[in-house]
């Protein structure tokens, strides 16, 4: 068996051409996962008795309610993240199994394994993890790489996408059902490698007890050094390095929404501006709670639905940015977004 490190991600957009495109240069779309605005809407949702939180269930149990319920009621955003992320020698745990519940990988259609050695000399691997292995940029994939697909997605393409998943035949594409980490682990320990259980957080080095753990912190370590890459999580990495686009772009997209609910709901100029100077205010976003709760819940829900609609649209039609357009375009170093722009077509097409 091979201790040598190979790269592990689970998406669920099909890789065509050999190529995963980072966010920051791919228009997408996601619901708000952490922010103040979430709370305050959940807060209101409570209030309102739409949420009940109540009643003997466990945290993950209550935190599925709140994310059931809470997605009908959040506008779109979209995130901004430079790197790509992997985890080294098996699949990355789910949020959940850490407390938390941002993001799901055993769930998803698709997952990327490559050779993490080819990506050292051929790409800009940024940090070295057990979860949060990054390379900034796009990733083209080595002829070594295996797509792992679930059946039921490959068999919905038509013959021209299995050829272009499979780079007319220069990637192995492998087909699967069933549990994705059971999956993975199989295929990995069919290429001759042993696979591993990366774990969330720093604790551990990064990875459960087994009888080869050591050997692989070893082999990080010693990349590390040889390479000088940092071994840094993603939030450390993009504290320092990407903050401002991050906090740029969900500011941006809030904003939208603020100046597309005030044409709706009838709030003043005032409340307007202070909520663009301050998207986040705690104090500004009790002001709107209570607009939002004087129009009614169940109405401000179908605005949120339509102006999603909206979006969808705008993505569709190749108008939406992508994360990286909007910081060169309406973002200042500090974060600051200004949106009066006559060349802003997408934010005229939220004032109609």
């Amino acid at each position: 068996m091979l201790l040598f490190e190979l790269l592990v991600r689970a998406i669920n957009y099909l890789p065509f051409g050999g190529v995963l495109k980072s966010l920051a240069d791919t228009p997408n779309l996601v619901i708000d996962k952490g922010s103040e605005f979430r709370s305050k809407i959940k807060d209101l949702l409570v209030s309102e008795g739409i949420l009940k939180l109540n009643g003997f269930r466990s945290i993950s149990e209550m935190i599925e309610e709140i994310n059931h319920v809470i997605v009908d009621y959040l506008p779109y955003s979209s995130n901004y993240n430079s790197v790509i992320l992997f985890s080294l020698n098996g699949l990355v745990p789910d949020d959940i199994e850490a407390g938390f519940a941002n993001n799901t990988f055993s769930n998803r259609d698709i997952v990327v394994i490559d050779d993490l050695n080819y990506h050292l000399d051929h790409s800009d691997v940024v940090s070295i993890v057990a979860t949060d292995t990054a390379i900034r940029g796009d990733v083209i994939l080595s002829d070594y790489a295996v797509i792992m697909i679930r059946k039921e997605r490959y068999d919905k393409l038509s013959e021209k996408g299995k050829s272009m998943l499979s780079c007319d035949g220069k990637i192995n594409v492998k087909i699967f059902e069933g549990d994705l980490r059971t999956a993975v682990e199989n295929t990995l320990l069919e290429m001759g490698y042993v696979p591993e259980r990366p774990l969330l957080g720093k604790s551990h080095n990064g990875f459960e007890e087994s009888a080869t753990k050591q050997e692989i912190v070893d082999t990080i370590k010693s990349i590390s050094v040889d390479r000088n890459i940092p071994m840094q999580y993603h939030f450390d990495y993009a504290f320092k390095n990407d903050s401002y686009k991050i906090d740029g772009v969900y500011n941006y997209f809030l904003i939208l929404f603020y100046i597309y609910l005030q044409k709706r709901l009838k709030f003043s100029n005032s409340l307007l501006e202070n909520l663009i100077d301050l998207p986040s205010s705690e104090y500004y976003l009790d002001l709107l709670m209570n607009e939002i709760k004087k129009y009614g819940i169940n109405n401000y829900k179908e605005l949120v639905q339509l102006y999603n609609q909206s979006l969808v649209q705008l993505k569709n039609d190749g108008i939406l940015q992508s994360p990286e357009a909007i910081v060169n375009n309406f973002v200042d170093s500090y974060g600051n977004v200004a949106l009066y722009d006559e060349g802003n077509l997408f934010s005229n097409y939220i004032r109609k």
